[in-house]
């Protein structure tokens, strides 16, 4: 039976030469290396009152 183990690092979280001293051992080790992206977020859209009282119809 081989048993296998995944890496997970999210990029945010370490440096740049972090990232790749601890892919470097990763691959030493066996070990699947698994980068994310962090998922880009849209600036959230503000619902307003069709009748707020301010405008003229």
């Amino acid at each position: 039976m081989h048993a296998t183990a995944s890496l997970h690092v999210h990029p945010a979280a370490a440096t740049i030469d972090l990232t790749f001293k601890v892919r470097r051992l990763a691959k030493q080790h066996g070990c699947a290396f698994v980068t994310t992206k962090r998922p880009t977020s849209s600036p959230a859209s503000t619902c307003t009152p069709p009748y707020d009282g301010g405008h003229a119809a």
